[in-house]
Formats: C-alpha cells, structure tokens, sequence
C-alpha cells in the first residue's frame, strides 16, 4: 500500500481530517512549512523598521515595528509545530518531548505577546520615552506575573524550544535537518543580546537555519510521513 491510500484510509476511518474540509484546511495551513518562512521575515521587519528612527521615541515608526515583534512569537510558535512533524512518528519517547518543547514554545509565545502588549499600550498615549516607560512600569505592576513572566525568561522559551526542535531533527539517524542548523539558531537567537541593531542579521540567521525543514516537508516526491515511516 503506498502513501496516498494509507492517507485515504486514515481519512475515512476519522483518524485524520480530510483536507478539503474546512477544519482540515485549517490544520493544514496552520502547519504548513510556508509557517516556517515567517518567522525570520517578521523579525526582520521588526528590526528594519525599528532602525528606522534612531532615538525609539514613540510613535509611527515604534508603533510599527512592535506589532512586526508581536506577530513574530505567532509565528515562531507556529514554527515549533512545524518542526514537531518532522518528529512525531519517531517513537513516543521522541514524540512525548516534542510535544512537551511545542508547549513550552508556545507559552514563550505567549509571554513575549503580553510584553509586546504592553509596550504597545505604554507607547500608545506617551508623549515622549520617559512617559512611556512610566506607563510600562505602572502596567507591569497592575498585571500580576507581569514582571516575571513577560520581562524575564518567558519570551526566550519561544525561541529555546524551537532551537531544541531542531536540535532533535538533527540527531535523528538519518538526519531531517543538517548539523549546522541548531547552531546557526542558537547563534541568532544570541545576536540581540550585544546589541539589538544585530536584529535584521539574527532573522537572516534564523531564515539559513530552518529553511532545511522547509525545504524537507515541500519535497512532493518524499513526503515527511512517508520517509519516517521507512526510516523506523
């Protein structure tokens, strides 16, 4: 039996949704490796539009570049499920890790939105850098675990988990993703930390790092599913 009708049959036997329904669309387009693209396009954007005023007052431009910053955990939690296909039939153990560094990408996601959230909304009505930040501070102590959550380690846990995704892909025998790529992450994912100018670099970096797994699942004569199945 070859690919497409053990896929037919796992579809008629409610296993998986049928694509052309919209709910299988749905879950199709979410975790379709276009995802993966947007990860290092946002953060770019991010980056580009942020250098375009020097002194970060609040504004357009500030405005702008938070909400590329925003959309950008979207996407990077979005990438993680991504990634996650390239491993879920690959034993439970494998699989259960997986799912558990999924879930951890996603509330990194989540915390790195509600910091974004409220930099938008400080920014919103300030007049100048110092009201804003006084109206970040005043929202951070008015959102209980805010400080903690959204301004310590939580957002870095969307970029991590991705990371350990393709750390996993890559020691897999054989290999879903080359070598280089969980290195060439970490090291966009360290770039912002020296200075934050380093942006548009770390989302090129990024893009070389997971474009493999997207290159891999676009592949129409070797789908994943298949390659897995042989591979165990």
């Amino acid at each position: 039996m070859n690919f497409e009708s053990l896929m037919r049959l796992r579809v008629r036997a409610g296993v998986i949704p049928d694509p052309s329904t919209p709910i299988g669309a749905y879950r199709r387009s979410v975790t379709s490796p276009r995802i993966l693209l947007a990860t290092p396009v946002l953060l770019f954007g991010y980056g580009v539009v942020r250098l375009l005023d020097p002194s970060h007052s609040p504004g357009v431009v500030w405005t702008v570049s938070h909400l590329f910053y925003l959309a950008g955990f979207l996407a990077q939690a979005a990438g993680a499920v991504v990634v996650f296909r390239l491993l879920r039939d690959q034993g439970s153990l494998v699989r259960r890790t997986g799912g558990t560094l999924v879930f951890v990408g996603w509330f990194g996601a989540l915390c790195g939105i509600g910091q974004a959230t409220i930099d938008l909304l400080a920014g919103a009505g300030a007049a100048d850098k110092a009201q804003r930040a006084a109206e970040a501070t005043r929202l951070r102590e008015v959102i209980p675990g805010a400080e903690q959550l959204f301004y310590g380690l939580g957002p870095s846990l969307a970029a991590l988990a991705l990371i350990a995704l393709l750390a996993i892909a890559a020691a897999r025998t054989p290999r879903y993703v080359p070598w280089w790529s969980p290195p060439l992450a970490l090291a966009a994912a360290q770039l912002p930390s020296l200075t934050l100018d380093l942006i548009p670099v770390a989302a090129l970096l990024i893009g070389a790092a997971i474009w493999p797994v997207h290159r891999r699942l676009r592949t129409p004569s070797r789908p994943v599913a298949h390659v897995r199945t042989s591979a165990t």
